[in-house]
């Protein structure tokens, strides 16, 4: 986790929220404005991720760990609101 966000790490990155998910996994949130990201990191490396517009327009999917620049695009959409 600590290695992932170092490597997404964006100027105007607000702090996450982060929590323990059952199972083993960590999950982290951010918000901007109208727009939320959750991604949940799990034992196994994968990242799920659930993206929300305005509170009720949703996206969820599923990436690897090693998928920097997915992720790091999931984060820029967040900071574009």
């Amino acid at each position: 986790a600590c290695r992932l966000l170092t490597a997404i790490e964006a100027e105007d990155l607000p702090a996450p929220q982060v929590c323990p998910v059952p199972g083993g996994g960590l999950q982290i949130e951010w918000q901007a404005k109208n727009r939320e990201l959750e991604l949940e990191l799990t034992p196994d490396g994968q990242v799920e991720f659930l993206l929300v517009l305005e509170g009720c327009h949703m996206t969820e999917g599923r990436l690897s760990i090693h998928q920097v620049e997915s992720v790091r695009s999931l984060v820029n959409w967040v900071l574009q609101a």
